[in-house]
């Protein structure tokens, strides 16, 4: 990724059947609105013109932004899992934030990138949530199922600002995280 990270790890089948020697944009072949990956493995197979390829949705449910604010801990850090879908099991964790502090969950259906408080405030305001606890380990754990009524591919931004003394301006803030409902 942007950051080095990693973003995700193939592997094939056998150690000898190259996989990954030939890596393509394949357009969207599942027709889910975003652009797939073939992944070639000329070598994997009973043959002598065996091989495989894989479609690789390039679907990803959540996207890192990035544009944390650093507080006591350092940078707050916000992570999401599940799928952005009505009803779909979805969890929200925030970790290395103010031990014991609170949190406002920021949800926009727009970005932002605006100058707050020393930092950078990714979405646009459409809605926070405030008061959330943090425990005496600098987390926060929200689960839940994902409300209904946005439409097919809505794209939306989350970010998580903290009160915090060891902060630029008296506030922290985590990464923000992109999401779009498939």
């Amino acid at each position: 990724g942007r950051n080095g990270a990693t973003l995700w790890s193939f592997w094939g089948q056998n150690s000898s059947d190259n996989f990954g020697a030939s890596v393509a944009d394949a357009g969207d072949v599942d027709g889910d609105g975003f652009r797939d990956l073939v992944i070639g493995a000329p070598y994997d197979g009973v043959g002598t013109y065996a091989g495989r390829v894989t479609v690789v949705s390039g679907y990803a449910p959540w996207w890192n932004i990035g544009f944390a604010l650093n507080g006591t801990n350092g940078p707050p850090v916000l992570a999401l899992q599940g799928q952005p879908a009505p009803g779909a099991l979805v969890q929200l964790r925030l970790t290395n934030a103010l031990p014991g502090g609170s949190a406002f969950l920021v949800v926009g259906l727009g970005m932002s990138k605006s100058p707050f408080a020393g930092g950078v405030l990714v979405p646009t305001m459409d809605a926070i949530v405030a008061g959330l606890p943090i425990d005496d380990s600098g987390r926060l754990a929200l689960q839940g199922p994902f409300p209904p009524g946005l439409p097919p591919a809505t794209p939306f931004w989350l970010q998580m600002w903290i009160p915090d003394a060891g902060g630029v301006s008296g506030l922290a803030a985590s990464n923000a995280v992109a999401g779009a409902t498939p």
